[in-house]
């Protein structure tokens, strides 16, 4: 007997969709719905991640491209992309434990005070991760809600509708407006958004993390990281130790490991430390410093002024000292502690990134940065809504036909008359169609790159060839995909030295190309054929 028919948007329960039997709605986004089903008459439960518009569909073509390079068993896996069915979507194994999102709305991980749970999950988490790093692959969209936990709480990370390859899109972020971008916000959570890409910039893997900061914060306390609170100012009987993860992630791209693996060795080193007691009252200058791969003395040497009894223990040891001086002293030197190595040569110190620098450091003397999130958000949307100002204006005069210099004497008025900027715009006649931003508080510089007229017109009349060539391709009946593929490759190699981007042909998602401009910026786009061209083309393959 089928399920009842329950209204839940614009698919039902008991419904079919693509060969499967619509069970329950999982979960819906701004792009995407995901539903439990099963193939009739009684198969296996999988989950259904539907598009309901062209970015939830955008976002499905990623995650199937991402998944090709994985193969985990803490990555959920795709069972089959309909990416060329309407509307499209995906299939993949049902998780049934539910999200880590569903499980902290009870609280922290585990018993509260208690980071010994969290700690394992995180470096559960951090596993799963360092191996999709090791593939080139960012997430860029971590989160509790894409961590899902199978029956023994070991988790499985989906939803790779944000990932990027590295490799794909190096270079600066463009924020012309007639060009595709990444803007933050549009993609990703922004409670776990790296500062970064907040302020435009493309994401790598030291943002996915700083996400995982924002959930080590989670675990301990059940509540997203807000104003400048560590975990241990929230929580009794935390420790210290316990801020490292969150305060050493969640920072400036500068001061964070570089990979979910960087990271994993100092979970590792980091577990072994507070479990040995020498190490317990370590203070958080010396932990901070250990964070940061810097050698470091002995507890006690470290905290100032320490317990009575250890005070009295160490009366003991300097007139023992007294009197086997020469013993005592060679002791004292061929002995001296240091805290143990994370694992490996620890990271050299950059300059710039000692403790306190970069605006770092908490009140009362510790170093431990207290991060003012709220703070760090406004301030990087506040350089994003300026930089986008100024990009729309460089527009505006582009579209006019001036040349560079008039351009450039333009950007120079407009930003001269900025009320209070935040970013101080630099442009040289040496240099066309580059504005250098600098950032008026810290002095980082960052590039941004404009496209001239000419060369806006001359990308769009390129990218309308190309995609001439896949409708024609596409509305002939005597080719399949892997045929028009090649000749399509081919087709693009030669329109010359002189075209206006790299052309990608992959052979999944079928009927699409990725177009990657030559330029400084870089921009990535997907050509699709017209909408005519690709309902005759699923009509055909219908029938065969």
């Amino acid at each position: 007997m089928d399920a009842p028919a329950v209204e839940t948007g614009r698919w039902k329960a008991g419904e079919p969709l693509a060969g499967y039997v619509l069970e329950r709605r999982l979960g819906r986004g701004g792009d995407a719905e995901v539903w439990l089903a099963r193939r009739p008459p009684a198969g296996e439960p999988v989950a259904i991640k539907i598009a309901t518009g062209e970015a939830g569909a955008q976002a499905l073509r990623r995650a199937a491209e991402a998944h090709r390079a994985l193969r985990h068993r803490g990555i959920v896996p795709h069972l089959e992309d309909r990416l060329d069915h309407d509307p499209p979507l995906s299939v993949l194994a049902y998780v049934p434990g539910g999200s880590l999102r569903q499980r902290l709305r009870a609280g922290p991980w585990g018993e509260r005070g208690d980071p010994r749970p969290a700690y394992r999950l995180l470096v559960q988490i951090c596993e799963i991760l360092a191996y999709a790093h090791e593939q080139g692959i960012a997430h860029l969209d971590l989160k509790p809600e894409n961590i899902l936990l199978g029956p023994d709480d070991s988790p499985r990370i989906t939803d790779f509708g944000c990932a990027r390859r590295l490799e794909q899109r190096p270079g600066p972020l463009v924020l012309s407006g007639e060009l595709v971008t990444e803007e933050a916000g549009s993609r990703g959570s922004p409670i776990y958004v790296a500062p970064e890409r907040l302020r435009g910039e493309p994401g790598d893997f030291s943002a996915d993390v700083y996400a995982l900061g924002a959930i080590w914060f989670e675990l301990l306390t059940g509540r997203w990281p807000e104003g400048a609170s560590r975990p241990s100012d929230a929580v009794p009987g935390l420790l210290p130790h316990d801020d490292l993860p969150f305060v050493g992630c969640f920072t400036s791209r500068e001061l964070r490991p570089r990979s979910a693996g960087e990271l994993l060795e100092r979970l590792h080193a980091l577990v072994r430390l507070r479990a040995d007691p020498r190490w317990r009252n370590a203070s958080p200058e010396a932990l901070w410093r250990w964070w940061r791969g810097e050698p470091v003395d002995a507890p006690g040497a470290a905290t100032g002024r320490l317990p009575d009894s250890r005070r009295r223990q160490r009366t003991v040891a300097v007139g023992i000292g007294l009197l086997f001086a020469g013993l005592g002293m060679f002791a004292w030197w061929g002995t001296g502690e240091r805290l143990p190595e994370r694992g490996g040569t620890p990271p050299p110190v950059r300059g710039g990134d000692s403790p306190g620098s970069n605006g770092i450091g908490a009140a009362g003397g510790s170093v431990l940065p207290r991060i003012d999130f709220a703070g760090v958000v406004a301030q990087a949307q506040a350089d994003l809504r300026e930089r986008r100002e100024v990009v729309r204006e460089a527009d505006a005069l582009i579209g006019t036909g001036a040349d560079w210099e008039a351009v450039r004497r333009g950007i120079e008025r407009f930003t001269a008359g900025l009320a209070a900027p935040r970013l101080r715009y630099e442009t040289r006649p040496d240099r066309p169609w580059t504005i250098e931003a600098v950032r008026i508080r810290d002095g980082q510089p960052e590039t941004i790159h404009l496209v001239p007229l000419a060369e806006k017109r001359a990308r769009r009349e390129e990218l309308a060839r190309v995609r001439a060539e896949l409708d024609r391709l596409a509305l002939d009946r005597g080719l399949d995909w892997p045929q028009a593929r090649e000749r399509l490759a081919g087709w693009c190699e030669g329109l010359g030295a002189a075209r206006r981007f790299a052309y990608d042909v992959p052979e999944h998602p079928p009927w699409t190309v990725r177009a990657i401009a030559r330029g400084p910026d870089r921009t990535e786009r997907t050509i699709l054929p017209s909408g005519r061209a690709l309902l005759a083309r699923k009509r055909h393959d219908e029938r065969k």
